[in-house]
């Protein structure tokens, strides 16, 4: 370069950079990957699988109800119509005497057991869900 009536300056050299390594050279391991992750609160799920464990298997009446409180309700509904019934939970004579009194009340067959047909009409006349 040439200055207004001096003497060449000569140009500025790029700066100098940091040597490179090979392109064929593999990084060298951090301490971060080498670290395994850990959250403040764990992970159940990932647990049973670092484990190995048996996975749990939900019980078969997952999602459906207990015979128990089909009873109960059962019993329930029978008593807001008016039979006489024990309201236990149990399935025992008193509770097949009112089934049976409930279904020849309303001309259906006589079973004495909670059936289909018969939940279905306990509960539209009692206004009580029997599931």
């Amino acid at each position: 370069m040439i200055r207004n009536g001096g003497p060449p300056v000569p140009a500025a050299a790029p700066p100098a950079r940091a040597p490179q390594p090979a392109a064929s050279a593999a990084p060298a391991p951090t301490a971060l990957a080498s670290a395994p992750v850990r959250s403040a609160t764990r992970d159940p799920i990932a647990d049973m699988i670092r484990m190995g464990g048996p996975v749990p298997v939900p019980p078969a009446n997952v999602g459906r109800s207990d015979p128990g409180d089909t009873v109960l309700a059962g019993q329930r509904a029978l008593a807001r119509l008016g039979y006489s019934v024990k309201v236990d939970g149990m399935m025992g004579s008193g509770t097949r005497q009112a089934i049976e009194r409930f279904e020849q009340d309303r001309r259906l067959p006589v079973t004495g057991e909670l059936n289909a047909r018969t939940i279905r009409e306990l509960a539209a006349a009692s206004g009580i869900a029997v599931q």
